[in-house]
């Protein structure tokens, strides 16, 4: 009997024993669960902020692209314009400075005409690169590059507003040389002089205040921003 009441307490025991070790088993297993679910709960926070620092750096390199190749685009244009312009420059020069003092009426003519076709698309180009610059400062919120983004606007604005000086300068002195070749105005041909001097003169002063304001935004840009487009610089 007492052995059977040991062998009996010996089951219990074991049996105790084994749900001890289960109900043990099974707490740990619901904290390892618990804490793998924590886990991965993070591990998917940290993937979304690796995916959104991703996202962020594929649109800074996408606004870096567009702004360098906006920019590229503009400060060609420019250049561009400034090159047809001074051929137009030089036709004028001629008709004006060449040509008037021999009476060559035609000639006059004939320069004027070529120096208009230049400046006329000297000044479309101003225009355009204008826009252009106005669109590159949509790729950039530095504030650097803002400013000096201006200037070159104000120099498209400039370069725009020679061309079209010069072109009205070349049409009226056309103008005055055919009168000059036309024999209906022979009689007048003292006043047409006078007159071709006195636009001349007067364009040119428009021309040479403009040519200075233009220069002024030149150096500006030289003595404030001549490295700023260096790649090796640091951006401000």
């Amino acid at each position: 009997m007492e052995f059977e009441t040991n062998k009996n307490m010996a089951i219990l025991f074991i049996i105790i024993l084994i749900l001890g070790v289960g109900a043990t088993y099974l707490g740990i297993n619901a904290l390892k669960t618990g804490e793998i679910s924590s886990l991965n709960e993070d591990i998917e926070d940290l993937q979304n902020q690796v995916d959104s620092k991703d996202e962020e750096i594929t649109i800074l390199e996408n606004e870096g692209e567009n702004f360098t190749y906006h920019l590229l685009r503009s400060l060609s244009l420019i250049d561009v314009s400034r090159e047809i312009r001074a051929n137009g420059n030089l036709h004028f020069d001629y008709a004006a400075r060449i040509w008037f003092p021999q009476h060559d009426y035609q000639k006059i003519i004939d320069n004027c005409t070529e120096a208009m076709t230049y400046y006329t698309t000297a000044s479309e180009n101003f225009d355009l690169a204008q826009d252009y610059f106005m669109e590159t400062k949509e790729y950039t919120t530095v504030s650097s590059y803002q400013l000096v983004l201006d200037l070159y606007i104000d120099l498209s604005k400039s370069g725009y507003s020679l061309s079209m000086l010069r072109y009205n300068a070349s049409v009226l002195l056309s103008d005055i040389a055919e009168k000059l070749l036309n024999e209906s105005y022979s009689d007048n041909t003292t006043e047409l002089l006078e007159e071709f001097n006195a636009t001349l003169m007067q364009f040119d002063a428009l021309y040479q205040s403009g040519s200075a304001q233009q220069q002024d935004v030149v150096d500006e840009i030289k003595e404030e921003y001549g490295d700023f487009f260096n790649p090796k610089r640091e951006i401000p």
